[in-house]
Parts: C-alpha cells; structure tokens; sequence
C-alpha cells in the first residue's frame, strides 16, 4: 500500500517545527483519512480526540507509526495541544472576571 502523500507532508511539517500541535496535521490530512487508515470508525476517532489528554499510549503510538515520526515527538504535540487548550479554557475564565 502506498502511503499517503500528506503524512509525508505533515512529517516534513512536524520536522521542520512548522506543525507544533497535534490538531494542526489535520489542517493538511482530514481526521476521517487517519481514523481510517487506522481502523476506527470516524466518529469515535474524533471523539477521542476532542479529549486529547485520555489518549492511550497504543493511540499515540499508532499515530507515530502511521506519520512515521518518533514516539516522543507524538508525545510533544499532544502536551502543546493540551497546554494550549488549558490555556484557552483559563483566558475564558479570566475573561469572565
């Protein structure tokens, strides 16, 4: 099977510290393209993303497999997407004040 021309692309994103977050790869390969090459159904898939801190570890490393990146670099993004939603949900709490 072929790989897709978009997870080289987001590697080679993610490589040269343009893609700094998980969510941002999906601006270049939809979520329903991962889910499926993963064998999720989509749905469920971005579900689970949605809550990015509950992923299992046999998640983060099927997504390392599939963007063929290094286990730890999954990690990374995953904790800047988390940081930055912490972040965003403190602002809007401030912002109440």
């Amino acid at each position: 099977m072929r790989t897709d021309e978009r997870y080289i692309a987001v590697r080679r994103m993610i490589q040269a510290g343009d893609i700094t977050m998980l969510n941002q790869c999906f601006n270049i390969i939809p979520k329903s393209i991962v889910a499926e090459d993963l064998g999720e159904h989509k749905g469920r898939y971005s579900t689970r993303l949605t809550g990015i801190e509950n992923m299992t570890y046999k998640d983060i490393k099927n997504l390392s497999s599939l963007f063929e990146i290094d286990i730890t670099i999954v990690f990374k993004l995953i904790d800047n997407q988390a940081r930055s939603n912490e972040a965003s949900k403190q602002s809007v709490f401030d912002n109440k004040n």
